[in-house]
């Protein structure tokens, strides 16, 4: 600071303020000394606040990765999705596009938009080089990459010429794309590449940052789009992304669009043709499906922290109380409180920074474990994969080192400072018995103490509700049996099938042969062909219309129902075993009457649970299915089967925070006209995973460039469905137990300490007759009252917190007693422990001893 001598006045020099930052770099030599001086405290101290930093900073890395995510474009926060929603009751809501003209009509209206460009995304299979494979196609108009202001890694963007009628068609390819399929060919612009065996040229290849559309750990490219100008809002295919004008809000965008959706709405029909509106919304944060959980983690490590904090205070407290004749005498020599009080705050930030650094290196081995736990994101959001250390994680650290200093060395530097100058110089040197203030910093360290119960009481509440969310995850009845199943999803060449929404009898001919082959592969017992595999996709059909009853009933009133085309083996492969009526037969053809098989929940929500015989017509997208007449197909009832989780997430929670099965109906292929995507099961007579590479070679000799999407044993996937659950819960078990062991470690100090402290109390009693079982209930007795009141607080606590929980359990309530009682139970058996070892070190003291040392 002799630059600051120089520059200044002394008078302004001694002032107070000037005063203290001028003795900063004193104080951080002098404070760095005494830490040299008291190596175990320093080295305990900064471990254990190198755990809640570490463990915070990892979180926190997860956290930016996804939810603080920023796209890496020029002004990125005037980027929004515009998109068509509607509300209908039941809480279920839906959006859509428009057409070009409806939405440009809207768009060149608004006054707060400067500019548009639209996108349209499509799974089609790549082909030409090396095995088939689905890619995620994103057909964009000529204004797309001039709106984001982003240039290409090699070549050149779509420029308008791209996107006209008769244009030859080209792609540009994204980073992840050019990596993984092309292996970063360098002559990869101007290649010809395949997507659905129609030619495409490569003109550009963009940067590793470019993802808007692209969903995360996929393979994606850019085609040019050709709108249609139709009209209406069901013909549309395609959604626009906007550019607010500068200083323009997206309130005042929102407001503006909804005055406009009224005008519009004249020119749509079907569901949205009243009561649709036209919104707005950022596209400047990377979303994942993750936020709540990654939230609840970052708090409940966040208290981790805070009981590592608790802890290093209750440390710096008992040291300070060590030091007690050092500190009287200083200021009995002309040393202010506000003085002394700063010296030992700056010794707690130096623990704070070496505890940050530390913490920092345990965040670096601790993220690579945490991509690899974590469960993947879902398509088009970035997942917990993308956690890693950048300069905002370096930023966090640094605060949260400086907050963890200050937070736990205020406190005991204040608490310390307001001892009895005399007293404590007497106490020092024999002169008195200890002082009365003494129970200042003892009473401190209690509070403390209880405080981390408190805490720890909270965390291992939550671990242990997720625990047990867990276990009733892995117990639920799945409706089928998942042993020895093999299941493949495969996207069938349009040669073959002619694409999505177009199933012909060539296209009925091929699955049936390809799931014949399946089932001649050697080891396999029966295969059955389904669309989309179980538990992950089932559509679900805009309505149905009972026969006999007027009015439809589906989404626009509130009720969802779910279906899968299936071949008739489905049911016997996955072990579903009928309730009433007949399976599919081989009579079931195109030409015949159309029939369909139920689940349980259908019966009992439309037919009292008596479905058999009863006939319904279905509308699955927006119009309904109706014959050449006009009228509605009916479709007969003719068998059910129980309730299952293979219809897409089959369970859906209710307001009782129990879970009911959906309500669904099963097709044959062999009438249906539409299927959205394919898959197979295959049972076997044991482990599936040797046949895997046969069933492939079976889809493939019939359709040579069908694409695998997916090819995993049954058990795998139900393990995926719940690694979310599992994730969370290894995650708030592992903070619960390292809160719950920083808080025992805490009870442990206050005990120790208090009978360091009352050694002589203890001999004198001792002295007069006291038995060592008196001393232990006396030792004991004080632990487990610390540990009683901040059991209590922590319960109280816990009651109001875990309702955050309410929707990452699974048939558990936030409030349930069994896990808070066995929680209690755990928390006072180890609090007992913790006091047991003090206890019997106070049982042991020698009277004599504690009286001739007094």
């Amino acid at each position: 600071m002799s630059w600051l001598n120089r520059l200044l006045p002394k008078a302004r020099r001694d002032a107070g303020g000037m005063r203290f930052f001028s003795a900063v770099p004193g104080d951080i030599r002098y404070g760095w000394r005494t830490l040299r001086k008291s190596p175990g405290f320093t080295a305990v101290a900064i471990f254990t606040l190198a755990l809640g930093i570490g463990a915070n900073t990892a979180i926190f890395s997860a956290v930016n990765g996804t939810l603080l995510a920023r796209l890496p474009y020029p002004h990125a926060s005037q980027l929004v999705d515009v998109y068509g929603q509607k509300r209908f009751p039941g809480g279920i809501s839906a959006s859509f596009a428009f057409s070009k003209k409806v939405i440009e009509q809207v768009l060149e209206q608004t006054p707060g938009i400067s500019g548009w460009a639209f996108t349209s995304g499509d799974d089609l299979t790549l082909s030409g080089s090396g095995a088939p494979a689905i890619v995620w196609v994103v057909k964009v108009s000529s204004e797309f990459f001039p709106l984001l202001g982003v240039r290409p890694l090699l070549g050149r963007p779509l420029v308008p010429g791209d996107v006209q009628a008769g244009a030859k068609p080209v792609v540009v390819l994204s980073y992840h794309t050019w990596s993984e399929h092309f292996g970063r060919d360098a002559g990869i612009l101007g290649r010809t590449i395949f997507l659905d065996e129609k030619p495409y040229s490569v003109v550009g290849v963009m940067p590793p940052e470019f993802r808007i559309t692209e969903p995360t750990g996929r393979r994606a490219l850019w085609a040019p789009l050709i709108l249609p100008a139709g009209a209406g809002g069901e013909d549309s295919a395609a959604n626009p992304i906007a550019r607010l004008k500068s200083g323009a809000s997206l309130a005042e965008a929102n407001a503006q669009l909804k005055t406009l959706s009224v005008r519009i709405q004249p020119q749509l029909h079907g569901l949205f043709a009243k009561g649709a509106i036209i919104r707005a919304s950022r596209i400047e944060q990377l979303n994942t499906d993750f936020e709540e959980e990654l939230w609840i983690l970052l708090a409940a490590v966040g208290f981790v922290l805070l009981i590592a904090c608790v802890n290093v205070s209750s440390l710096v407290l008992a040291r300070g109380w060590g030091r007690r004749r050092e500190i009287a005498i200083r200021m009995a020599l002309g040393a202010t409180r506000r003085r002394v009080a700063g010296q030992f705050l700056v010794e707690s930030l130096l623990l704070a920074c070496g505890g940050g650094l530390l913490g920092l290196v345990l965040a670096f081995s601790c993220v690579p474990v945490l991509r690899r736990l974590a469960p993947p994101g879902i398509p088009g959001a970035p997942g917990l994969g993308e956690s890693r250390i950048d300069a905002n994680v370096l930023w966090f650290v640094l605060g949260i080192s400086l907050v963890t200093g200050i937070l736990f060395g205020l406190a005991p530097a204040l608490q310390i400072t307001r001892r009895d100058l005399g007293g404590a110089v007497k106490e020092s040197t024999g002169g008195s018995l200890p002082d009365l203030s003494a129970r200042r910093p003892r009473r401190l360290r209690s509070a403390l103490a209880a405080f981390e119960v408190a805490l720890a009481v909270i965390l291992v509440v939550g671990a242990t509700l997720m625990a047990r969310s867990l276990v009733k995850v892995a117990a639920r009845p799945l409706g089928f049996r998942t042993e020895h199943v093999l299941a493949m999803s495969a996207e069938l060449s349009r040669p073959v099938c002619g694409g999505v929404l177009e199933i012909s009898d060539r296209c009925r001919g091929a699955i049936a042969e390809i799931t014949r082959r399946i089932g001649a592969v050697p080891g396999v017992e029966s295969a059955a062909f389904a669309e989309g595999l179980p538990t992950i996709y089932s559509p679900m059909v805009m309505s149905i219309q009972i026969e006999g009853q007027r009015h439809a009933i589906g989404i626009a009133s509130g009720e969802a129902n779910y279906l899968r085309v299936v071949s008739p083996a489905y049911f016997d492969t996955l072990g579903m075993p009928l309730e009433s009526g007949r399976g599919f037969q081989a009579s079931d053809v195109a030409t015949g009457p159309r029939v369909a098989i139920v689940n349980e929940a259908f019966a009992r929500k439309y037919f009292s649970g008596n479905a058999i015989g009863w006939r319904f017509s279905i509308n699955r997208v927006f119009s309904g299915e109706k014959d050449k007449s006009g009228t509605p197909e009916w479709i007969q009832i003719v068998g059910e089967v129980g309730d299952s989780e293979d219809l897409s997430a089959g369970y859906s929670l209710n307001p009782s925070r129990r879970y009911e099965a959906r309500a669904g109906f099963y097709l044959p292929v062999s009438q249906d006209e539409s299927i959205y995507t394919s898959g197979f099961v295959a049972r076997t007579g044991s482990n599936p995973a040797p046949v895997a590479a046969a069933v492939e070679r079976a889809l493939w000799s019939v359709d040579k460039d069908a694409a695998v999407t997916k090819l995993e044993t049954m058990d795998q996937i139900i393990s995926e469905n719940a690694a979310g659950t599992r994730f969370q819960t290894l995650l708030l078990g592992s903070f619960g137990a390292l809160g719950l062991l920083l808080a025992l470690v805490g009870i442990y100090g206050v005990i120790s300490f208090g009978v360091g402290q009352r050694t002589h109390e203890i001999g004198v009693r001792m002295a007069l007759g006291a038995r060592p079982v008196h001393i232990l209930r006396l030792v004991v007795g004080e632990g487990m009252l610390l540990a009683g009141a901040g059991l209590a607080c922590g319960i109280g606590g816990a009651l109001g917190l875990t309702r955050f929980l309410r929707s990452l359990l699974f048939e558990v309530s936030p409030f349930d007693a069994a896990s808070f009682a066995a929680v209690a139970i755990v928390i006072a058996g180890v609090s007992l422990a913790a006091c047991w070892i003090p206890a019997r070190r106070a049982m042991r003291i020698d009277p004599v001893a504690a009286l001739r040392h007094q």
